[in-house]
């Protein structure tokens, strides 16, 4: 008993001393490995730095676009009976008066023709169709339908512009021979006084018939008023002259006729202040005006007699006020006369025009050129900007050498289209 006791206890004391060590040893193996890694918080995001405007940048997609000067020509012609040998000089000579500014490739010009009005007249006392169906006149202010010569009546067709541009005609011949017959817009002789209009009608309603009066035309011929109607007035513009007048083109009025301008409702300072607005240039630079006249000061003839209702007065009073020039139409040099016009004008389309922009540049960022040259700012030739009104005038055109097939080309980078009164935000410190 003493032996089996004394065996047990020396069993309990090894195993005691064996879990002793395994948990000594067990400690000292977790001490030995590493921790395991965790990653750091993120920390917070910096603050935005402050906004920043700084000039010279931009957001938007840069703009470049060519473009041509426009010239929109608007002869005034005076159709009453004597204006025929009048009409056949001016088509004979219209050559002359083209070849300066049509050989300017990037002249982009129309040339459309009203005839004269009679608001007294047409629609009262003179009906708008004679007794076998013509027309006694036209609408006031309608653009004449272009004509082809005789020998060639298919030049037209397929044609419903009532006005030439410089795409109308591959050949130069073929624009010039329906210019020719578009100005010979033919007369109308003028008929009797209200009082004989009123002795032949009530003779025709006697005699149960219509009054056969075949020469209806005017008496006191209006050259103010057709073109008010031509330029402004709705039906016109988007009827028979729709794209013939471009706001912002140069206009060029061209009066012609042996009498006075009759409108009875429009006066000179009132014409005037109407075609300053419509050219968008107070400064008159945006428009021309001749008038192939009988000068006040030029004494009847024979040869060239003068409308018996007087002298082209208030036509006259009208082109000092807009600094144009009178043309003698009975001049024995018509055509150096019509050739000098047409330098006049080329002259005047080039000198200065003014380019809408449909964005807001960037400061420092425009940059315009002509063919191969390019325009300095604030030089003649060169260019100014206003980019409050979004416009570009170029200057100077007309002292530069021609260059065939050049246009004038504007690159710049829009400003910001949500800021357009700064530059494109930027951060900053």
């Amino acid at each position: 008993m003493k032996t089996s006791q004394k065996q047990n206890q020396t069993i309990a004391h090894w195993v005691t001393r064996t879990l002793a060590s395994l948990c000594i040893c067990t400690l000292l193996a977790c001490q030995t490995e590493a921790p395991p890694l965790v990653a750091p918080p993120t920390p917070p995001p910096p603050p935005p730095p402050p906004e920043v405007y700084v000039a010279n940048q931009a957001v938007a997609e840069p703009s470049q676009n060519s473009f041509t000067p426009k010239l929109d020509i608007l002869f005034v012609i005076d159709d009453s009976g004597s204006m025929a040998p009048h009409q056949q000089r001016l088509a004979a000579n219209i050559a002359r008066f083209v070849e300066s500014f049509s050989v300017e490739d990037f002249i982009d010009f129309h040339i459309g023709v009203v005839s004269t009005w009679d608001s007294v007249r047409y629609g009262s006392l003179v009906p708008e169709f004679n007794s076998s169906g013509a027309r006694n006149f036209d609408p006031i202010g309608e653009l004449k339908v272009l004509k082809a010569p005789a020998q060639s009546p298919s030049l037209l067709e397929g044609k419903s512009e009532r006005f030439l541009s410089r795409s109308s005609f591959a050949d130069r011949r073929d624009f010039l021979a329906v210019l020719k017959e578009t100005l010979l817009i033919g007369y109308r002789q003028y008929c009797c006084s209200e009082a004989k209009l009123r002795e032949l009608r009530a003779e025709a309603k006697k005699a149960g018939r219509e009054p056969k009066i075949e020469y209806m035309g005017p008496e006191f011929e209006e050259l103010f008023s057709p073109v008010v109607a031509a330029l402004g007035a709705p039906e016109r513009l988007s009827g028979p002259n729709r794209g013939f007048f471009r706001p912002g083109s140069q206009l060029v009025l061209v009066f012609m006729t042996d009498a006075d301008d009759g409108s009875p409702t429009i006066s000179v300072n009132w014409f005037h202040e109407y075609l300053l607005d419509l050219t968008r240039d107070r400064s008159g630079a945006n428009l021309s005006t001749y008038g192939i006249i009988h000068p006040s000061k030029q004494a009847s003839s024979p040869a060239c007699p003068k409308d018996p209702a007087g002298t082209a007065a208030k036509v006259e009073d009208f082109l000092a006020k807009t600094k144009g020039k009178v043309f003698n139409i009975c001049s024995q040099d018509y055509g150096n006369e019509l050739a000098k016009m047409g330098r006049e004008i080329r002259k005047k389309t080039l000198e200065k025009f003014t380019v809408y922009l449909n964005r807001i540049p960037e400061e420092g960022s425009l940059v315009v050129r002509y063919g191969n040259l390019e325009l300095k700012e604030g030089e003649v030739p060169g260019w100014i900007k206003n980019s409050a009104q979004k416009k570009v005038t170029v200057l100077g055109l007309d002292q530069l050498p021609h260059q065939p097939g050049a246009k004038v080309d504007i690159k710049f980078t829009n400003v910001d289209p949500n800021r357009p009164d700064r530059s494109h935000r930027i951060g900053g410190q």
